[in-house]
Parts: C-alpha cells; structure tokens; sequence
C-alpha cells in the first residue's frame, strides 16, 4: 500500500504537467521573434498594413470582414526600463481600409497578444504575463526584411476567441455594474502583412 506522502508527492510532481497539457491547445513553445526590432530598445517606425481578417461574433452566424489595403500602420516599440525579459514591447498598430476598426499585435520576450477593435468595443487573447515565456497557438509569423523595410505576416491557424474583458478599467472605472462580457472569434486564414520601414 502506499503512503500518503507518496501520493501527495507524485500529485505535485504530476500537476505542472496536467496543466502544460491542458494549456497546449492556447499556448505553444517557440524559438523567440526573429525580428530585425528585437533587441532595439524604443523607437516609433511607419509602414502599412495588408490583409483580410474573417470575424465571427457569437450572436450571430454572418462573417465580418476586415479588410487592410495598404492602409496605415506603425510599429512602436514600448521601452522595458528594468528588462525584465526583454527590452521593449513591439506593438503593431494597424487600421482597416475605412478605419474604423483597428488591430494591435504586441510581442514581449517569447510572447504574443493580438487585439482588435470593432465600433467602439476592445477584444484581446494575450499571453504577456508575469513569466512571457509562451506564445498564443493559432498565430503563425513569419519575418522578412529586406534593407528599406520589415515585413511581418501573420496567419491565424485556428479559431481564436478574444474578449473584452481587458478593457473592463478603461471604459468602466465607475459603472462596473453596466460590463458585460463579449467575445468575437478570429477565423483561421485571416492574413495580415506590416510592411515597416527601418
């Protein structure tokens, strides 16, 4: 018969495991963002942003297509005074050809966020966090720089669902009572490409 010592070790040994196994639909192990930006510690650089995005709000069945020509972009980079784990934040910054919707991809040591904004509303799936170690699953990238210029493609692989919940202290500081959670779905073959110049 074995102990209880034994049992509670073998649980605490198990657990971390249980958790990485049920946290590896959202998150995935990578070798880090091979970005010509990475190790610049602050800056703001224009370019422009290509692509379609495929938006399913759970109320109803239709599609919303966000559609990027050629629009504007930026890439800032959000200086990390301590670093941490890295020396800056990389936030992409984009508009839809009519620019009324926008989106924002964020990378900080080996993690991502991606958000967007559809009428007045904020949706985000982030893993930034205390450790920054892991990146979302379902977001494919790729860099290619060339020397006028970085270009970054995003494929979004699988279905990701982003909420509101991260902006419930900007838009609700004194009416929390009034928050109600939302959520939109990013459809798999949305492609966005930032052309960012150097």
């Amino acid at each position: 018969m074995k102990t209880p010592h034994f049992l509670l070790f073998t649980f605490f040994v198990a657990l971390p495991f249980l958790q990485y196994a049920q946290e590896k639909g959202t998150y995935k192990i990578h070798n880090g963002f091979e970005s010509v930006f990475q190790e610049m510690a602050s800056g703001t650089f224009s370019g422009s942003v290509n692509g379609v995005l495929f938006v399913k709000r759970p109320s109803t069945s239709s599609e919303i297509i966000l559609d990027f020509q050629g629009s504007k972009a930026e890439l800032k980079l959000e200086t990390d005074e301590n670093e941490v784990y890295d020396v800056s934040t990389k936030v992409y910054h984009g508009y839809t050809t009519s620019a009324k919707s926008e989106i924002k991809y964020e990378t900080y040591a080996w993690a991502n966020s991606i958000s967007i904004q559809i009428g007045n509303e904020w949706y985000q799936l982030t893993c930034i966090d205390g450790a920054c170690d892991m990146a979302l699953a379902g977001i494919e990238w790729t860099y290619k720089a060339e020397k006028t210029a970085e270009y970054l493609v995003l494929r979004i692989s699988k279905e990701l669902i982003l909420t509101n919940w991260p902006y419930i202290n900007e838009k609700y500081k004194s009416k929390k009572e009034e928050y109600v959670k939302k959520t939109i779905t990013l459809l798999p073959e949305s492609t966005l490409v930032f052309a960012i110049k150097r």
